[in-house]
């Protein structure tokens, strides 16, 4: 944090330099201008994340960051599975288990805000179990073969005002849409 505050402070006086040595430009509130940034530092904004599929909303999520603090959320649900089988030497039956973990991991990093417009970085990979049916005979028994996809959003910058939402990129082959709102 104590980085964070220096650098917004070094860029803070260079801009507030920059802007008093402007052709008629009497004076510069320095204190006022840095406080307004200090003050954008620790103002805590909302965002919340929907996922739909088709025009139906399935989950939803909210994010609390501010400048220098992201907001990270895990919504990964562990699915076991039969994974392999044998026999012992007796013949009694021995599965081995196997796990999928699949959901949601997303963070939201505040780059700066201004004029009561946040510009904010969206990363978010989700995984979805697509089927779990599948099965295979090996050595007499049978085994599932769970199959996941995911879909990523990596590194999306969107500048958005309290109230404004945007949808986040997407392929025309995922299943899920994604939307990002400022609350």
């Amino acid at each position: 944090m104590k980085k964070t505050v220096f650098a917004i402070c070094s860029t803070v006086l260079a801009a507030v330099t920059a802007y008093a040595q402007m052709p008629g430009v009497d004076s510069v509130n320095v204190p006022l201008m840095v406080s307004k940034q200090l003050e954008a530092v620790s103002k805590p904004m909302r965002f919340r994340l929907t996922m739909t599929d088709g025009k139906i909303e399935r989950n939803e999520w909210e994010l609390m960051t501010s400048i220098g603090n992201p907001a990270v959320i895990s919504s990964v649900t562990a699915y076991p599975f039969a994974k392999d089988c044998g026999f012992d030497p007796a013949g009694k039956m021995v599965i081995t288990t196997g796990q999928v973990d699949a959901g949601l991991v997303a963070s939201a990093t505040p780059i700066q805000e201004s004029q009561g417009e946040a510009s904010v970085k969206i990363d978010l990979n989700y995984v979805y179990l697509k089927n779990m049916a599948r099965q295979e005979a090996q050595g007499g028994c049978t085994v599932d073969l769970p199959q996941t996809d995911e879909q990523n959003v990596n590194g999306y910058v969107v500048r958005l005002r309290i109230g404004q939402k945007m949808k986040l990129p997407s392929d025309a082959r995922d299943q899920y849409r994604f939307t990002i709102q400022r609350i």
